[in-house]
């Protein structure tokens, strides 16, 4: 096992509080994401449920408690997540130091990874925030499992599992590459202890609820997934922004790999080489995104940084640390500033104080959005201390949404679209259709609003002719 060092406490508590307040000035702006922070709030505060179409219980459950204690606040919303990202600071430096790196590996670590809280959807309130810190501390107890053989750290393993999968159904994936990788590398040892399947338990015991929840609605987690394989690649934008965010990010990843196989004092790790090439397989398979597997990367990243200060000269080392130091801290800092500036402005306000001055007009009348987004922006904001937009009158056939069921069966719906056409199944079963407003473009572009009225068809047959996922 590679030589243990002292752990920089100090520095690394100091790199922590100051990415801490870079990511609170950044995430203190009026502008929440386009997509996902408000369905979030609006699942959590009017739809709570053991699980969802698209997502577990966690962020739901965490937006509902961020928004009862900091109501109406984008940085209240997003405090769970800047403590995650600080969270993932701290423990990098200590898997850091069980690669064996010393203060300098430990210190560059920290602020690497604090580097990496500015990637879109690393201190906001979205899946991204939790998958890969959550699988980093996974990673931090097996590599101390290692060096102890301490059963706490397995459970503790099977734990955080637990906590992984409230957020996303995606750590099985991790698991199932750490499985193949010890098999393949070692340490076959892990598999035979009891504290491991101990800890597979726990994480089943916690992830149970929405198990089931997710057995008695079909698996739409299943459609979902399918469904996003259609859109996304495997390494999309935010993944290159990831792995070249941080100037030594790349070469740090390569280092890493080959340092597993390399280098006698990391060859006990090399089971996470292995596993981060399962993983990318398996998503790539699944049509997936190369940022679900960021939490591997990282770890992997962590070990090119400590072997770069075991094996490099010192003299390289001081020279070369500064310039990547500074750029390091540059370029986040640019970006936190034009994402800041973008956040100054409040679209999803903006576009929703114009639905609500038409809604407002039909008091009595569901509402219905062609999109999730644009349901649980009007469903959250225009709720805001307004009683005649109280919830259940909004609805949405679009992906999670449309499990929130279908609107009443009166005469006539107001339906806002993000197209100029309607769906057809709508043109079929509504005599009348008007076009009664046009909103001005948010960053997503417009919204028009229409009033259908004289309604031939009931919305339970019309409901699984609008769903994405059915």
């Amino acid at each position: 096992m590679p030589v243990r060092f002292r752990w920089a406490r100090n520095p690394i508590f100091a790199i922590s509080a100051a990415w801490a307040a870079v990511y609170s000035f950044s995430a203190s702006g009026p502008g929440y994401t386009p997509f996902n922070e408000l369905y979030f709030l609006s699942a959590g505060k009017f739809h709570l449920d053991w699980s969802y179409a698209d997502q577990p219980i966690g962020l739901p459950l965490l937006a509902r408690l961020a928004d009862t204690i900091w109501a109406d606040s984008t940085l209240g919303l997003r405090i769970p997540a800047i403590i995650m990202c600080v969270v993932g600071i701290i423990v990098a430096s200590l898997l850091a130091r069980e690669f064996g790196g010393g203060a300098r590996a430990q210190i560059a670590t920290a602020a690497m990874y604090g580097a990496l809280g500015v990637v879109p959807g690393w201190s906001e309130m979205e899946t991204t925030s939790f998958d890969p810190q959550l699988w980093l501390v996974i990673i931090y107890f097996l590599a101390r499992w290692m060096r102890t053989e301490s059963a706490r750290y397995l459970i503790g393993a099977g734990l955080v599992t637990g906590l992984a999968l409230s957020v996303k159904y995606l750590v099985p994936v991790l698991w199932v590459g750490i499985v193949i990788g010890v098999l393949l590398c070692g340490p076959r040892r892990i598999l035979t202890r009891p504290a491991l399947w101990l800890g597979g338990c726990v994480a089943i015991v916690v992830a149970l609820p929405g198990l089931l929840w997710q057995q008695a609605h079909d698996w739409p987690q299943a459609a979902m997934t399918e469904h996003l394989s259609s859109r996304d690649g495997l390494f999309d934008f935010g993944t290159g922004r990831f792995l070249v965010l941080v100037p030594f990010g790349a070469f740090a990843l390569i280092g890493g790999i080959i340092a597993m196989f390399r280098i006698r004092e990391l060859r006990p790790f090399r089971f996470l080489a292995v596993a981060l090439a399962v993983a990318l397989a398996a998503v790539f398979a699944s049509g997936g995104r190369g940022d679900y597997v960021n939490g591997l990367i990282v770890a992997v990243i962590v070990c090119g940084i400590a072997a770069a200060d075991m094996v490099l000269p010192a003299r390289l080392l001081r020279w070369g640390a500064g310039p990547l130091a500074a750029v390091t801290v540059i370029i986040p800092l640019v970006l936190v500033g034009a994402s800041t500036v973008e956040q100054e402005i409040d679209y999803a306000g903006n576009i929703v104080a114009q639905i609500t001055s038409v809604t407002d007009k039909y008091p009595e009348t569901p509402i219905v959005s062609d999109t999730y987004e644009m349901a649980a922006k009007v469903e959250y904001l225009g709720s805001t201390g307004r009683e005649n937009d109280s919830p259940g009158r909004v609805f949405s056939p679009n992906l999670g949404y449309w499990y929130f069921g279908p609107p009443p069966n009166t005469d006539s719906v107001l339906y806002i679209t993000r197209h100029e056409n309607l769906p057809e199944p709508l043109e079929r079963a509504f005599r009348t259709i008007t076009q009664v407003s046009t909103t001005d473009a948010d960053n997503l572009g417009p919204a028009y609003v229409w009033n259908l009225s004289g309604r031939t068809e009931m919305w339970d047959t019309l409901w699984p002719q609008l769903s994405e996922l059915k």
